[in-house]
């Protein structure tokens, strides 16, 4: 209903006819391919395909707005910082979609810290408390294995397509963190488990911890 809401809404303002309605594993190029010089690439799918998404869009020269979480192994983090240094050779802008950067709240706690009001943060403790995700449900009959890792039900269960609901959710706090402590962490220490006798074909853990040391 709400969604219905907002379409009708602005419906006035989208101008997108069928001539460029893309379908298929490469609609992402054909839909980047419609951009004029300065426009803006909107990249949300999830992270197993950003990437190359975004390497499409900095050749295409179009600015982006991408959606956490950027991708979903450390070769397509790679992938997407020399994307990155592509973009600052041609003065392309690449905006992230950390929603808590977004937050007049949280920057005005920023702006008391870098002011020094609220002193020295020696320790951040953030905790991400989040539904049971329930495990990997069975593949429908007849679906296709791809489409069904890559957007059906298993989506959030598997690391390659969305990385997990660990990255994909508490990557909002880490970002807090390192926006609180103004720096990159050095070190980091881990752990997961599962719950005891659980039948989840995924590759969540069902509890983690993680402490980082910043410099």
């Amino acid at each position: 209903g709400q969604w219905n809401t907002l379409s009708r809404k602005y419906a006035d303002r989208v101008d997108v006819p069928p001539e460029r309605r893309f379908v298929g594993f490469d609609a992402y190029r054909k839909a980047i391919d419609c951009l004029r010089p300065g426009d803006v690439a909107l990249l949300t799918t999830h992270a197993g395909f950003r990437p190359v998404h975004l390497d499409c869009a900095v050749e295409k020269g179009a600015n982006v707005f991408m959606e956490k979480t950027f991708a979903s192994d450390p070769g397509g983090l790679k992938r997407m910082l020399r994307a990155g240094e592509a973009a600052d050779k041609k003065r392309l802008k690449i905006a992230a979609g950390l929603m808590c950067r977004h937050s007049p709240n949280r920057q005005e706690l920023i702006a008391k810290l870098r002011t020094g009001e609220l002193g020295d943060v020696p320790f951040v403790r953030a905790y991400r408390l989040f539904r049971a995700v329930g495990g990997m449900p069975k593949k429908p009959e007849g679906e296709s294995d791809l489409l069904w890792q890559a957007a059906g039900g298993a989506r959030y269960s598997l690391l390659w397509p969305t990385s997990g609901i660990m990255i994909d959710m508490l990557i909002h706090q880490i970002d807090e963190c390192c926006w609180i402590k103004d720096a990159w962490p050095v070190a980091v220490q881990g752990l997961g488990g599962w719950e005891p006798r659980a039948n989840d074909g995924g590759q969540n853990h069902h509890a983690y911890a993680m402490e980082y040391t910043f410099p």
